[in-house]
C-alpha cells in the first residue's frame, strides 16, 4: 500500500510538473535571463526594456560607443537577434521619401508628431525610425529601431511597446552624448 500510495503521489508531482512546463511554454513569459534597465549603454528602465524583448534563456548586448557618425547596438536573446539599433549623425535630415519607403513594410504604422525629442517619428510592430534634432554634437540623428516581432507576443509584436521604449530610449541616447536639443 505504502508503494501505491508513492506511485500515485509521483504519477501527480510529474503531472502537475507538465502541466506547468506546458503552461509556461504557451505563455512565452519563461524569462530566464535578467531583464536589463539598460539597453545599448543607456537606461531606460526594465519595462520599457521588456516591452521589446522577447521571452528567453540567455540575453546578449553587443554595442558601439555612442556619439559617432554611426553607432550600432545587437541585443541577441537566445542567440537570435531581438533588437537591431542603429543611430546616425548628420547635417541634413534624411528626405521623407527614404523615410516612408524605409518603413512601409511595418505592421501597425503610425507616425507621431507630438515627441518632443523628435522632428518625425514612424512607428510599427516592426520597430521605428526616428528623427530627432540635436544641434551638436551634428544637426539631427536618425534612430532605425528593429525588433523581433515574431517573437514577441506570439507574433503579434507590440507598437505600444515599441513606442514605450522608444520614448524612454532616444532621450537617453541624446542627453548621453550631450545633444543640445
Amino acid at each position: 500500500m505504502l508503494e501505491n500510495g508513492y506511485a500515485r503521489g509521483s504519477l501527480l508531482a510529474a503531472s502537475v510538473t507538465i502541466g506547468l512546463a506546458f503552461l509556461v511554454g504557451c505563455s512565452g513569459k519563461a524569462d530566464t535571463y535578467a531583464v536589463p534597465s539598460d539597453i545599448c549603454g543607456v537606461s531606460v528602465g526594465k519595462k520599457a526594456t521588456s516591452s521589446i524583448l522577447p521571452a528567453g534563456r540567455e540575453l546578449k548586448d553587443d554595442h558601439d560607443p555612442l556619439g559617432q557618425d554611426e553607432s550600432h547596438c545587437d541585443v541577441y536573446i537566445d542567440k537570435y537577434h531581438a533588437l537591431d539599433v542603429i543611430i546616425k549623425s548628420s547635417e541634413s535630415a534624411p528626405p521623407a521619401k527614404e523615410l516612408d519607403s524605409s518603413t512601409a513594410h511595418f505592421t501597425s504604422r503610425k507616425e507621431v508628431n507630438d515627441f518632443p525629442f523628435s522632428s518625425r517619428t514612424v512607428l510599427g510592430d516592426q520597430g521605428a525610425l526616428i528623427v530627432a534634432e540635436c544641434g551638436s554634437p551634428s544637426r539631427y540623428l536618425t534612430f532605425h529601431i528593429k525588433v523581433d516581432s515574431q517573437r514577441l507576443n506570439d507574433g503579434a509584436g507590440d507598437v505600444d511597446g515599441v513606442s514605450e521604449f522608444v520614448q524612454k530610449f532616444v532621450p537617453g541616447v541624446k542627453k548621453k552624448i550631450g545633444c543640445v536639443r
